[in-house]
């Protein structure tokens, strides 16, 4: 197998550069070797939270499980959850997709008993109550005035603490309500797919194109009916009627869905970055002004920073030296 070098930066808290989905894919066909960005990598993947990756000019993959959509200014190629067509820079594939209950769909087909409607009524688990649209609070407070919704996360916990097991905790009920924290097309995270992995039936809104790759009648989509005291009335009566409930529990969300290999679809992308090693972004025009701006943006904001922190320093050092004056 070929050798190849890549290196990460600027990702979420936790995640694991030597063992994670891009390592694990590209493992199929290289012998990958995790390094630092000053050491030339094959492929330099960055994502959304920094701007390390502004100090280098390597080629540039952007990852983003956000809302946000790529900047093709700073980067030659990306994978976020819109639908964008850009020949070969752009890969659409959502975040979801590594998560376990898509895996546990991959392999479980559905399977339902009478006893699934015998289950309390809904679930929600949210933590995120400020940097969201208001619908899901809104739907939320609509929800509780039909019968009480059962809040694991850390908002409106009324389960004794938010929950451990989110997974579990889900199985527990018959719905889930899974709004996402935007209305963006294309953007469909594991707020769906986790209900679904746990044959509960998700409540939905957020992207109004979750048809393309769920199944529709595998969920309650808020965005077909006309107002949301209509989708309340709906959710009534299902949650009455167990031969429509289990009807919905039957059917098999992912059957057409496009990323049943989404692991192919990676490597192939990464292949063809791997392979032709074009370079997309330009030192010239206006977006290498605008490259060069941000990057002495980032100079500026890191030498300012650097200052401020030794004058804290310094202003904390003379209280000290007054402070022992005195004692």
């Amino acid at each position: 197998m070929k050798d190849i070098k890549i290196t990460f930066t600027d990702f979420w808290a936790g995640f694991d550069i030597r063992n994670n989905f891009f390592t694990r894919v590209l493992r199929r066909k290289y012998n990958v070797s995790v390094v630092q960005p000053y050491e030339k990598p094959d492929i330099h993947i960055y994502s959304f939270f920094g701007t390390e990756h502004l100090k280098y000019d390597n080629l540039k993959l952007y990852y983003t499980g956000e809302n946000d959509v790529p900047n093709f200014n700073f980067c030659d190629y990306a994978i976020s959850f819109h639908h964008l067509n850009l020949r070969d820079r752009h890969l659409r594939l959502p975040l979801y997709v590594i998560y376990p209950a898509f895996e546990r769909l991959r392999s479980q087909p559905p399977e339902v008993s009478e006893a699934l409607f015998e289950r309390n009524f809904c679930s929600v688990l949210i933590s995120n109550n400020n940097n969201c649209d208001s619908m899901r609070l809104d739907f939320l407070n609509l929800l509780n005035g039909y019968r009480n919704v059962a809040s694991g996360g850390r908002y409106a916990n009324n389960v004794g603490g938010p929950v451990d097991d989110k997974l579990e905790f889900i199985s527990n009920y018959k719905f889930n309500l899974a709004f996402e924290n935007s209305l963006v097309y294309g953007y469909t995270t594991e707020k769906i797919i986790d209900p679904l992995g746990t044959k509960a039936v998700p409540i939905y809104w957020g992207n109004p194109d979750i048809e393309l790759e769920i199944n529709p009648k595998s969920f309650i989509n808020i965005h077909k009916f006309e107002t949301v005291y209509k989708s309340l009335e709906y959710i009534k009566y299902v949650d009455c009627n167990q031969s429509e409930y289990l009807e919905i529990l039957s059917a098999n969300p992912i059957e057409n869905s496009p990323y049943l290999n989404w692991e192919e679809m990676l490597l192939d992308f990464l292949d063809n970055i791997i392979e032709s090693k074009t370079k997309y972004v330009t030192s010239y025009g206006a977006s290498g002004s605008i490259f060069r701006e941000q990057v002495q943006k980032e100079r500026l904001y890191g030498h300012k920073t650097i200052v401020n922190n030794i004058d804290n320093i310094e202003k904390a050092s003379r209280l000290w030296r007054k402070i022992r004056k005195f004692r």
